[in-house]
Formats: C-alpha cells, sequence, structure tokens
C-alpha cells in the first residue's frame, strides 16, 4: 500500500511538473521549461484583491464587477509596457482565513482569482505570497479580521507550533483550492511559478535552527499537495539566517530593496544615483545554488524617472531572475495616490516612470546575469541603457527599440531606418511632443506604423502626502495636442487626442481607442458638496421639509407629506440640484450612474434622478428604493424626457416651477452641455400620493463610461 501510495505522488507531481513553465536547474538558474533559456523578467505587485488597495478600489469600484474592469485595464497595461512579472501580495491570512487555517472564499479571493486569470492571458509570470503578516486592516480599515495572523501575530508565526500548524492548513487548502475562472488548482497554474513561504518574517536572531525547521515544515506542506513550483523564502529582513535558509529544502531567496527608506510625506528632491551604486548582500551572503527573486522595491517618494534601471543593474549583477516594483497604482486610484502613500507608478498618470519602467525591463533582458558594471559615476551606462539625473532621463536603446523618460539631446545617436517599437515622453529627433503623456509606435509594415496616444498627465499636488480621497493630485488633459512624427516615409504634424492611429505617408488615421478611464467618477458627493446644493423653497410655496445633512454627513431630504394642496404655488416636489458640468468628461457618453441611497420610510418607494442640458432640456429616470443601504446602477438608456426643477427659485414667485425647454430636447441626452444633477421626490410618484412620510438619504453619485 506504501508503495502505491508513493507511486501515486510521484505520479501527480511529475504530471503537475510537466505543466509548468519555468523549471530550476541544479545551479539554482530559473529557465523556461520550452527552450531552456534563462527566464529574466521584470514587473510589478498588484494589490487590488485585498487589504488597503481593495478599499481604496472600493471608493471608486464598489462593485464586484466594476474592480475587475480595473484589473481589466491595470493587465492591458502591464502587457503594453512588457511587464512579465507579477507578486500576488495577498492578505488572506487576514482575511480569508480562520485561526485554524481553514480558507475562506469571499470577494477577496474572487477578485485574486480573477487577477490570476487576466494575467496568465497576458503571458505574465507570478510570485504567489498569500501570508503577508503585516496587518490588512492598516491604516483605515476594520481591525475584527478573522485570519491566523490576526490571532498570532507576525512574530509567531516563524516559532509557534498553532500558528504553523495553521499555515500549514492554509497554504495545503490554497494550493487545492481551484480558480473559478481558470478552472485550475492553484499548484496547477502554470504562470504561477513560485510560493513564497511568508512576506517579510520577524527579524530574530540566534534561532537559525528554528527557522531552517520552520522553512522544511513549510516546503514539506507545499510538497505534500503535489505542487511543484519553486519554494521560495525572504532572506533580505535577515541576512543573518542564510545559513539556515543554505541548509534548508527551499530553492529561491527573495529580496526588497528600498534604498530612500519609506513615508516621508513629501517628494524627495536630489542625486539619488548613488543610493543604489550597490547591493552588497545580494553579491556577499551565500544562499547557495538558488535562484534570486526580488519580491519587493522601489525609490520610494520620488517622481524622477531615472531610478528603476539604476536598481535593475544591480539586481542583474547579484543575478537576480524575476523583480517587481512595489507596488502598481490602479488606474482608478492613481488620480489621488489612494494605495500606498510611498509608492507611485501608473502608465497613464506618472508616465516618465512608466517609461522608466519599461526600460528596466529591457535591462532585466539585456543585462547579463553577475555582469559588474562599475561604480558611480561610471555605471551610469550599462549596455543599452543610461541612466541621467540632472536631465532626469532614462533612455535605452539596441537598433530596434528605442525608449526615453524625457526629452533627448540633440546628440542623442540613433538611427531611425532601423527602428520597430517606439515608447516615450517628450521630444526625440523622431517625435516632437511638449505634452506630458506617454506615446507607443510600433512598426507594422514598411513605411506604417501605429501609435498608441494617451492623455496628458497633470500633476497639481504633492502625491507623497497622506492620501486623502477629497484632493487629487493628478489630472488629465484629454484634449488634442501637437505632435509631430518623422519616420522613413512618414512625416506627420497634427494636433492629435488620445487613441490608436495608423500612420502612413496620407497622414494618420484614427482606429481605435486607448483604455485609460477609471471604472467610476465621483460627480456628487455628500459630505464634499452639500455646502453648494440648491434646495426648493419649503413653507407655502410647497411642502415644508427638513433638508439637514444626516448624522453621517449625507444628503437628507425627509417630508412628513408631500401632498399636493391647493395652497401651495408649486407642486408637490421637494429636489436638491448639484452641478455637475465640470465634472463630466468632455466628449464621452457615460454608460450609466450609480447612486448610493436609502429610503428613509417604508413607503418611499422611489425617487426621481433628473438632469438638465444649458438649453433647459432635462431628462429624468425612476430610482426604486428600499429601506436598506444601495448602490443602484441607472443605465443611461432609462432617462426620458422630464422636467428638473428650476433651481433657485426666483422671489416671490414669478418664474414657472419646472424649467421650459428653450432648445428642444433632441433624440438623446447632449452630455457636453449637461449643467446639473437633482435629487427628486414627487407626491404623485407615489401609490398613497406623499400622504405617508417620505425620505431618502443619499452618499454619493458616480458615473461609469
Amino acid at each position: 500500500m506504501k508503495h502505491l501510495l508513493l507511486a501515486l505522488t510521484l505520479l501527480v507531481t511529475g504530471s503537475l511538473s510537466a505543466q509548468e513553465l519555468v523549471y530550476q536547474d541544479a545551479e539554482g538558474v530559473i529557465r523556461y521549461t520550452s527552450n531552456q533559456d534563462e527566464v529574466a523578467v521584470f514587473g510589478a505587485n498588484y494589490c487590488l484583491p485585498s487589504a488597503s488597495d481593495y478599499r481604496a478600489a472600493h471608493k471608486v469600484a464598489p462593485t464586484l464587477a466594476e474592480k475587475k474592469q480595473l484589473i481589466d485595464i491595470d493587465m492591458a497595461h502591464f502587457a503594453r509596457m512588457g511587464f512579465r512579472a507579477l507578486r500576488l501580495s495577498f492578505w488572506g491570512d487576514w482575511e480569508n482565513s480562520d485561526k485554524e487555517g481553514n480558507l475562506i472564499d469571499n470577494e477577496h479571493l474572487d477578485l485574486l482569482d480573477y487577477l490570476i486569470y487576466k494575467a496568465s492571458e497576458r503571458g505574465i509570470l507570478m510570485l504567489f505570497s498569500p501570508t503577508v503578516a503585516h496587518a490588512a486592516w492598516w491604516p483605515d480599515g476594520d481591525q475584527n479580521l478573522p485570519g491566523f495572523t490576526a490571532h498570532f501575530g507576525k512574530g509567531a508565526l516563524t516559532f509557534d507550533a498553532e500558528a504553523i500548524r495553521a499555515q500549514q492548513n492554509y497554504m495545503t487548502q490554497f494550493l487545492n483550492y481551484r480558480n473559478r475562472y481558470t478552472g485550475k488548482q492553484y499548484k496547477e497554474e502554470p504562470h504561477i511559478i513560485a510560493i513564497e513561504i511568508l512576506n517579510e518574517p520577524a527579524r530574530v536572531m540566534g534561532r537559525n535552527d528554528e527557522i531552517r525547521v520552520y522553512i522544511d515544515t513549510m516546503t514539506e506542506a507545499i510538497r505534500a499537495t503535489g505542487c511543484s513550483k519553486i519554494v521560495a523564502y525572504n532572506i533580505s529582513e535577515n541576512f543573518f539566517m542564510a545559513p539556515a535558509l543554505c541548509d534548508s529544502k527551499a530553492q529561491s531567496a527573495t529580496y526588497g530593496w528600498y534604498p530612500t527608506q519609506l513615508n516621508h510625506n513629501e517628494t524627495l528632491h536630489g542625486n539619488y544615483l548613488p543610493y543604489v551604486n550597490d547591493y552588497t548582500p545580494m553579491k556577499t551572503v551565500d544562499i547557495g545554488p538558488r535562484s534570486k527573486m526580488v519580491y519587493e522595491f522601489d525609490a520610494p517618494d520620488l517622481v524622477c524617472s531615472y531610478m528603476y534601471p539604476a536598481q535593475v543593474r544591480e539586481f542583474r549583477e547579484g543575478g537576480v531572475q524575476w523583480a517587481a516594483m512595489f507596488s502598481y497604482d490602479m488606474i482608478g486610484t492613481a488620480p489621488w495616490n489612494l494605495g500606498w502613500q510611498t509608492h507611485l507608478l501608473n502608465m497613464v498618470y506618472t508616465p516618465r516612470k512608466a517609461v522608466s519602467a519599461m526600460i528596466a525591463v529591457k535591462a532585466m533582458e539585456a543585462l547579463p546575469r553577475g555582469k559588474n558594471w562599475g561604480n558611480y559615476p561610471d555605471n551610469s551606462t550599462f549596455g543599452p541603457v543610461t541612466v541621467d539625473w540632472k536631465a532626469d532621463r532614462s533612455t535605452y536603446y539596441d537598433g530596434e527599440t528605442l525608449l526615453y523618460t524625457n526629452s533627448l539631446p540633440a546628440d542623442f545617436e540613433f538611427a531611425s531606418k532601423g527602428l520597430r517599437h517606439i515608447a516615450g515622453v517628450g521630444s526625440s529627433a523622431v517625435v516632437k511632443s511638449d505634452a506630458n503623456r506617454i506615446y507607443f509606435l510600433d512598426r507594422t509594415a514598411d513605411k506604417e506604423w501605429t501609435l498608441e496616444l494617451y492623455p496628458a498627465s497633470c500633476q497639481v499636488d504633492d502625491p507623497y502626502k497622506w492620501p486623502m480621497f477629497d484632493r487629487r493630485v493628478f489630472t488629465l488633459d484629454e484634449s488634442a495636442h501637437p505632435i509631430q512624427i518623422t519616420l522613413p516615409g512618414i512625416r506627420i504634424a497634427e494636433n492629435l487626442a488620445p487613441g490608436r492611429y495608423r500612420l502612413t505617408k496620407r497622414g494618420a488615421e484614427l482606429i481605435g481607442e486607448v483604455h485609460y478611464a477609471p471604472a467610476r467618477e465621483r460627480i456628487f458627493d455628500a459630505k464634499r458638496d452639500y455646502p453648494t446644493l440648491l434646495f426648493t423653497r419649503g413653507g407655502f410655496f410647497s411642502p415644508s421639509y427638513d433638508g439637514r445633512p444626516s448624522e453621517l454627513g449625507n444628503l437628507r431630504l425627509y417630508t412628513e407629506d408631500l401632498t399636493e394642496k391647493q395652497e401651495y404655488w408649486f407642486p408637490a416636489d421637494i429636489s436638491a440640484q448639484h452641478y455637475i458640468g465640470d465634472r463630466l468628461q468632455q466628449g464621452k457618453t457615460p454608460r450609466a450612474l450609480v447612486v448610493r441611497v436609502r429610503a428613509l420610510t417604508p413607503s418611499t418607494e422611489q425617487m426621481r434622478l433628473l438632469l438638465n442640458e444649458e438649453d433647459f432640456g432635462s431628462w429624468g429616470a425612476t430610482v426604486a428604493l428600499t429601506t436598506s443601504w444601495q448602490e443602484i446602477e441607472v443605465p443611461i438608456v432609462s432617462f426620458r424626457p422630464d422636467q428638473a426643477p428650476q433651481l433657485p427659485q426666483d422671489w416671490p414667485g414669478i418664474n414657472p416651477y419646472y424649467r421650459p425647454d428653450f432648445g428642444g430636447t433632441g433624440e438623446h441626452i447632449a452630455w457636453d452641455t449637461v449643467e446639473n444633477l437633482f435629487f427628486s421626490l414627487r407626491g404623485n410618484d407615489f401609490s398613497d400620493k406623499g400622504a405617508a412620510p417620505k425620505g431618502i438619504e443619499i452618499e454619493w453619485v458616480k458615473v461609469i463610461y
């Protein structure tokens, strides 16, 4: 029987090994299974499914579907930048487990499944870190979380027997769990190439024997599932535990690097290239025949565009094959840098840093593993890469690909005839552009190129201050800007808006959109916008009502009686008006509005959501309500011509209550002319004609494009 079980175990393990995209050879080098080439990939951590990034995403994308939309856009941007590495930092040890380590299925896990699914579609190689240890509730979440780390604490995870049993159970269940989108168990997911046992273990000296036992215990739990993926353990939190790692069954060491420390609460300035001159322990601390991965790194609190390639230079010199910066900013939260205060990278909102990350991708691929490039300042040019702190510029040129983060000097030499790929910000001999926007040029045929052009990013505040949802740090300029492109057979000088264009000798032809809009923009926020609201006048004009903010600061409309009365000058209607003309994306047609609302009484069966155009044309939709808080999506197609109140009302009441339609309402809402949003309760809309008390409470309204 024992021999049968062993044979079955070997059969399962061998089957899983055959599915793996990579393997690690006897010298500790990660290679592709298909051709035995060395792996050398760069990318980022992406944390939307859990902890603080989940809560940040929820502010702009409260529904599961909209969070998935963020993932869709961000993974498309990962691929556009050439990212091939993704670390799955998942706070499941806080949010997706109990004290015994039993796996809990919820929206966090659903989003992790979806992220793996979409990243796999893009061919991205993932490091799975399911136990983060640091508090998932930091800085603004619920501290009453069910996971085993919430019970045991970070310090106990490596040494406490009960905590280790919980981790074994958790890891076992996770690797055997089947992804609802790919249909594969996590141990079978081919694009997950490695499992990190524990993120940043507690730094403890003098207990290396216990650390080795912990590593081996967890490695054995992983292997017992039949999982053959690379098992990694963190070393940079405690280089003194290297002997324990050398004696252990782990196959890989993970490293982190934040050369400018963390959380300065403001942007740092100056030359930081000397700070990344050398990563000495990566080269001098012996880990035996093991691969090296960088699980986290960044140049915190810097907006410059020369650090990532310089850091990758040191990683490659130290033998690193897989590296991920921490942490990529989601497209929906980047305007406020809501994710991690001290980190900042997004393809659209930080275009120069994004191109520097693209150069880091190419540097990982081009620089030989283990090659020493000398010391600063001589190591400012390494292979096809140059970094220049004074110009805030990094460049990459290999004959076919040209990348630059800032305008190139006139003496920068390259041959445009051989180019196939260009990406940059600013100007060069082939592109003239003054806007702070990223562009991509790809040759598709002789004398034919595709141009992808994104909106210009405008920084309006320091992105490294404490993040606040009512303080934007970036805005986007989506208007057309001048751009000149000079390539063999192509000369173009036009004003181009964001989009995808085909470039030929005939000029630029728009062939599609580029995707960058966040899932939602909040066009009304009660706490922020209440002071600017306009209300109907009560008393003898129309029904009396209470329009004071709720205890939570939300918009509140409440009346005891909304029936029509003979003494009223105006209809039995109570409304609030909010100006949104400056909060809509010009030139775009929304798909829906989403309102977070609840009824204050059981008889408040509905409300009206209204819009008006600048010529007074009005549109309205009915929103069904309950006394529970709901986030209700109101499709734009449900809006019909309607009557919105004319606010503010004049004195002594000469003007009509409802806006006259001077311009003639068209077949569709003219979004570029929309001025106001209205929240209305009308007596005749209710089955009791407003006889019972009526009321609503509204927190926010968002728009989906």
